[in-house]
């Protein structure tokens, strides 16, 4: 008695409800106090708009951890200096993703900060993983039944069923001007072996 051994694949497009974006404050100033300070400006406007003109609850709004740096450059082998450089992450969280072109457009009118690309994810991430999980097994039983068939054989029990790879991964942005990314994909993997 031999076996046969297949994989099987399925993806699953989410239909998304969360987005995340990063928001990058940097300053640069003579002294590091006043680099920080000017940093700190820069992130209290972008949480004042946050809440303000998107009524973004402060628990959607987490700062990271401020670092502060030299400011500088390598030309002809020389450093030249620029002065102090402090910068803080904002990780913004939206429950709503109809927010994200506007929140977009408020954030890119403040000088001084960098905006991530959305990435977009949803509550029932779990759900939309447990129908891949599934659909790949379909495809790879139909894989098997149609090889063993074309052998002559009759498919018998399974063996082993192991994962590939397992993971949700967000398209890029499509080309030209857009706010939102493509829906995000939770993509399966698995091989199985079956006796024949």
């Amino acid at each position: 008695m031999g076996s046969i051994k297949v994989c099987g694949h399925a993806e699953i497009e989410m239909v998304p409800d969360t987005a995340t974006i990063t928001i990058r404050a940097e300053a640069v100033d003579d002294w590091t106090g006043d680099a920080v300070t000017k940093m700190s400006i820069l992130v209290n406007k972008v949480i004042d708009k946050l809440r303000n003109e998107h009524s973004i609850l402060i628990k959607d709004i987490k700062t990271g951890t401020l670092s502060v740096s030299t400011d500088k450059e390598y030309s002809n082998g020389r450093t030249i200096i620029h002065g102090q450089k402090a910068e803080e992450s904002i990780i913004l969280t939206l429950h709503n993703i109809d927010k994200i072109a506007p929140v977009f457009n408020t954030l890119s009118a403040i000088d001084g900060i960098e905006i991530s690309t959305p990435s977009l994810s949803s509550s029932k991430a779990q759900d939309y993983l447990d129908k891949a999980r599934k659909a790949a097994v379909k495809d790879a039983m139909h894989k098997a039944k149609i090889y063993a068939e074309a052998a002559g054989k009759e498919l018998g029990d399974i063996i082993s069923i192991s994962d590939i790879q397992n993971e949700a991964c967000a398209l890029p942005m499509r080309s030209g001007i857009q706010y939102i990314p493509d829906n995000p994909k939770v993509s399966v993997s698995i091989e199985m072996e079956f006796r024949i």
